[in-house]
């Protein structure tokens, strides 16, 4: 049974891939928030649409880096 990977193996190699996705995601997203403040600090909209803007690229990437590769 070369080559096949059993299910407790499965699930230890699914639960790093979750937590190296989530510290990458959680890294993307405060870099490209430092490079991108808002124009006006105390607008919570302005602030919601720059954590959104992050988080859709974050994932992007995430999504091509990290899951793709280990799938």
């Amino acid at each position: 049974e070369r080559g096949i990977i059993h299910y407790p193996q499965k699930r230890i190699i699914g639960l790093y891939v979750n937590e190296v996705a989530y510290e990458l995601l959680e890294d993307i997203e405060n870099e490209w928030l430092r490079k991108h403040k808002p124009k006006h600090a105390n607008s919570f909209v302005e602030m919601y649409q720059l954590r959104n803007q992050a988080r859709i690229i974050a994932e992007e990437v995430v999504l091509h880096d990290v899951v793709n590769c280990f799938h």
